[in-house]
């Protein structure tokens, strides 16, 4: 057997170069905004709102989710100010 073949078949399933960006870029905005949301008094109900605006149910496109991103990213500026938060997205 081939080697790269054998060390192909361990990756299991690649993603390609844009989907993995804004899956990059997707966790580095959540970080940010987990580590502001911790900072606060009303960590729990923050959390869950953050949560339900990464939340994505189905299987869709990426042109969808690059637009639910910039949707919710709107939301969560919106919310920190106010709330009286610095977040910077």
């Amino acid at each position: 057997m081939i080697p790269s073949r054998i060390l192909f078949s361990k990756l299991g399933k690649t993603l390609p170069l844009e989907e993995f960006l804004f899956q990059k870029q997707l966790k580095s905005i959540y970080k940010v905004v987990c580590r502001e949301i911790y900072k606060s008094h009303e960590k729990n109900d923050l959390m869950e709102f953050m949560r339900s605006e990464f939340k994505l149910t189905g299987n869709h496109d990426l042109t969808y989710r690059k637009y639910l991103l910039n949707q919710g990213m709107g939301r969560i500026n919106d919310m920190a100010n106010v709330m009286g938060m610095n977040i910077r997205l």
